[in-house]
């Protein structure tokens, strides 16, 4: 088993200081409007899967509890 995220999905650590993961932050982007235009966390999930990064190296898709 791996192991989990040691930081929220979106940040990085870099020299010894957390920073924004540019590549990640345009899905927590992405992910944060379409929630506020009433999208529901399944359907964001499949969407993450389909074009972002993932979550973990490990797992290829999302699910609705790594979008909460």
């Amino acid at each position: 088993m791996s192991k989990k995220r040691s930081f929220p999905f979106g940040y990085q650590m870099v020299d010894g200081k957390i920073h924004i993961c540019p590549e990640e932050a345009i899905l927590v982007r992405l992910l944060f409007k379409e929630y506020l235009e009433g999208i529901k966390t399944p359907v964001l999930a499949q969407r993450a899967t389909l074009t972002g990064p993932p979550y973990r190296k490990d797992t290829k898709a999302w699910n609705k509890n790594m979008v909460c």
